[in-house]
This record gives structure tokens, C-alpha cells and sequence, in this order.
């Protein structure tokens, strides 16, 4: 059964949730408002060990007024990473003023790449990977790194002799990311849908990338028997959810087109 929670001090009313892993900290980030601590660009951090308790000072805002608002939060390495559409923040440890308020540590990431839309962002092994404006990107907490070089034409839209499996289009609002296997999987709309029909799928270890037509909506590693698969909703049709496997070799009875 759900129920709504009783927050202590503040209500929290944003968009996207994470737990600090150095203090144990529930986040909630991107509110409503357009006050200082409510507002597209606040950060608002419970109590430690205390996911309901949310001092009136405990947040921060990131770039107010800059005309961003942030688009997702994810942990890696021990920090917390917040996302906007041309930047992104990093904190990494919290210390207390005199009178005992907290103070977030921070850095801020500011070379013009950021989250571009919420859902396309994911945690690897290695690091943090997100969508830009230009292709995909990865960090580990500094400057990133664009790894879809390879596959600049998708992106940008500039025709490739050699490509003919479509370019993005303008409902990447619907585009989502996931890990698996040493993967990082990107799904998006390509040319003329407004569903997710292509899936990009970037090697870690080999460097290299695969591409997929699947109606990819949303995605997860799941344990069904006795080792994790990938599992996904489809982006279109009657909600059926999908698993993905090399073992497979049909979809719903119909043979797979290599």
C-alpha cells in the first residue's frame, strides 16, 4: 500500500530523488516555486538518516536565474551528481557552519554540456552517462567526454553514405538511457516517429557501437531465473513489457530479421 509521507519542517514537491552515499541523505531536486529553496534550481537535502526530516536551510540553489532548469540526479563514486541542460554539479561531502547549518560542498561543471532531457542519463561502471545536445557523454566528475563520435550523423543529422538507419528527431523529450552489461543503451525516436524506435547501444570495453530497432520506452537489468537480463517497456502498443538476451531468437513467435 502507498501513502503520502508526513514530512517534518518542509514538504518536498520536485522532480527527481537520490540518496546521498557519505551522509545517507534523501534528495529531492527540482521544485515548483519561485522562491529562494523552492524553485527549478533547488536542491533540497533531509536530515542524515532521516529520509522525512527537512530542515528549512538544508538545500541549495544551483545557477537560479540562468534560465535552466534540472533535468535529473544520479550517485556515482561515492558524489552526487545534478544535472541542467548546459552544466552540471557535483557534490561531495557536507560540512556544518558555527551554528551547526549545514553546508553542501559542491563543484560546478560549467563547458556548455548537461542532461538534455530527463530519463537519458546512467551509471556505469566507469562513470556517469548522460545526453547533451550533441550526442552522449560521460564523466567521472570533471570535464566529459563525448564518446559518439563515432556516430556523429545520428546526432547532428549530416548525412553519412555509409549510415541509413535514420537520424534523431525532435521528440528526444521520449529519449532513455540505461547500463547493462558493460552497456550503455540509448533509446529515441528516429525520423519521423514520436515513439522510441531505435536503441544505441555503446560497448565500455570494446568502444565500439551496435543499433538495434526495438521500441524501447523504458529500461532496467532484472533477475527473472537465474542471471539478469535486460528488461524494457515498450514505447508503443499495449504496455507488454519486453527481455532482451543473445539466447533469443524470436519476438512474440516471429523470427528476428538479423
Amino acid at each position: 500500500a502507498f501513502s503520502t509521507p508526513t514530512w517534518v519542517t518542509t514538504t518536498i514537491d520536485g522532480k527527481f530523488l537520490a540518496v546521498t552515499p557519505s551522509d545517507n541523505r534523501l534528495v529531492c531536486a527540482r521544485f515548483n516555486g519561485t522562491t529562494a529553496g523552492d524553485n527549478i534550481s533547488t536542491v533540497r537535502f533531509s536530515d542524515p538518516g532521516s529520509p522525512l526530516e527537512f530542515d528549512a536551510n538544508n538545500y541549495v540553489d544551483l545557477a537560479p536565474g540562468d534560465g535552466e532548469e534540472i533535468t535529473g540526479m544520479a550517485v556515482f563514486d561515492g558524489r552526487l551528481f545534478v544535472f541542467k541542460g548546459t552544466k552540471f554539479f557535483v557534490f561531495y561531502g557536507t560540512d556544518e557552519n558555527s551554528d551547526g547549518t549545514p553546508v553542501f560542498r559542491y563543484n560546478t561543471v560549467a563547458g556548455g554540456n548537461g542532461l538534455a532531457v530527463p530519463g537519458a542519463l546512467t551509471v556505469g561502471d566507469d562513470g556517469v552517462y548522460f545526453l547533451s545536445h550533441d550526442g552522449v557523454y560521460k564523466t567521472t566528475g570533471g570535464t566529459p567526454a563525448r564518446i559518439s563520435s563515432q556516430i556523429d550523423p545520428f546526432f547532428l543529422g549530416t548525412g553519412a553514405s555509409f549510415y541509413t538507419g535514420g537520424y534523431l528527431n525532435g521528440s528526444v523529450d521520449n529519449a532513455r538511457m540505461g547500463s547493462f552489461n558493460d552497456q550503455i543503451w540509448l533509446a529515441c525516436p528516429v525520423d519521423s516517429s514520436t515513439v522510441n524506435n531505435r536503441v544505441l547501444v555503446f560497448d565500455t570495453t570494446l568502444g565500439i557501437w551496435t543499433l538495434y530497432g526495438m521500441p524501447v520506452g523504458c529500461m532496467a537489468a532484472f533477475r527473472i531465473s537465474d542471471r539478469d537480463e535486460l528488461v524494457f517497456g515498450y514505447s508503443t502498443g499495449a504496455n507488454d513489457i519486453g527481455r532482451h538476451s543473445p539466447a533469443y531468437t524470436t519476438d512474440n513467435g516471429v523470427a528476428i530479421p538479423w
